[in-house]
């Protein structure tokens, strides 16, 4: 059923003054797997969903994963929406629907608009089969996003041991120019038990989990659950420029990656100018030899 989009249009209405929500009209269970989803996709744009989703590697067939990206894209075209798909979420290495969907961007004309969630197969192609599709991504300007917490604990869980990293390729696609963004995917569903929705935990993990932990390295990071997902989502009045609406937060850290290392409380969301909500970061004190001291675990 639609009861969900229901409850999310009305959740969007009911918090635009805090928040600004896309809604994804995604079929978990597949387009052409489930009777009629296909029908409930377009009902679902038409009551409001801003961008349309798939899920190919979810359909009966290979040949079904392909018919729903034609579907997508020909849904996308008819609309005027963006497109994000949940692709290759296995360590399937024969799982290549993250190809199809850059062919069809090509084809479309709709290099920018379209985002290849997860593809965490890409982990496990075999190398000269993934340099050339991460050259057909950077050539139809792909947005990539990757879901550390929801890859680490479901992805791979079959391999025994060694046991492979279960997300993309985030370094060789950022140093191929590829927009590679943060997301979480699940907080406190069956999938993923845990997650608060905090970026900079995301962005701690996946330094770990992919190697990133080089000082510049450190810098994409930020950029990744900030500039990179802006740029995603379309988010084309985004940034801290005279005239731009003042959406912001202020973290307690004095750089980026202090705000990453710390995982920093964000003490204060700033939207359309106004403060909406403030946290009061812990108070630490030492007792030493009957006086009271201010202690503060950051480093210099």
């Amino acid at each position: 059923s639609l009861m969900t989009l229901e409850a999310l249009l009305e959740i969007k209405e009911e918090m635009r003054e805090y928040v600004d929500i896309q809604i994804v009209a995604f079929p978990q269970d597949g387009l052409f797997s489930i009777i009629n989803m296909d029908k409930l996709m377009v009902e679902s744009i038409r009551m409001g969903a801003d961008v349309i989703g798939g899920i190919p590697q979810i359909e009966l067939t290979r040949e079904d994963g392909i018919k729903s990206i034609e579907y997508i894209f020909n849904l996308a075209n008819k609309y005027n929406k963006l497109i994000d798909i949940h692709t290759d979420e296995t360590g399937d290495d024969q799982s290549r629907f993250t190809e199809v969907i850059a062919k069809y961007t090509i084809l479309n004309g709709m290099e920018g608009l379209v985002t290849a969630s997860h593809a965490t197969a890409m982990h496990n192609y075999q190398n000269d089969y993934a340099s050339k599709l991460i050259s057909i991504l950077k050539r139809a300007n792909i947005n990539i996003v990757t879901n550390p917490t929801s890859n680490a604990i479901l992805q791979n869980r079959l391999d025994g041991y060694p046991r492979k990293r279960g997300h993309t390729r985030v370094d060789q696609l950022i140093n191929s120019g590829v927009n590679v963004s943060i997301g979480n995917d699940n907080i406190m569903d069956p999938f993923g038990p845990l997650g608060k929705g905090n970026m900079l935990q995301t962005a701690h993990i996946l330094l770990h989990t992919a190697h990133l932990s080089g000082n510049q390295q450190i810098l994409q990071l930020f950029d990744m659950i900030s500039v990179n997902g802006a740029k995603t989502i379309h988010a084309d009045d985004y940034g801290i420029n005279v005239g731009e609406q003042a959406d912001l937060i202020i973290l307690d850290a004095k750089d980026e990656k202090e705000a990453i290392r710390l995982i920093s409380e964000c003490l204060y969301v700033i939207r359309k100018g106004k403060v909406i909500s403030q946290t009061k970061p812990a108070e630490r004190k030492l007792e030493l030899g009957g006086k009271i001291f201010d202690i503060d675990f950051k480093l210099p």
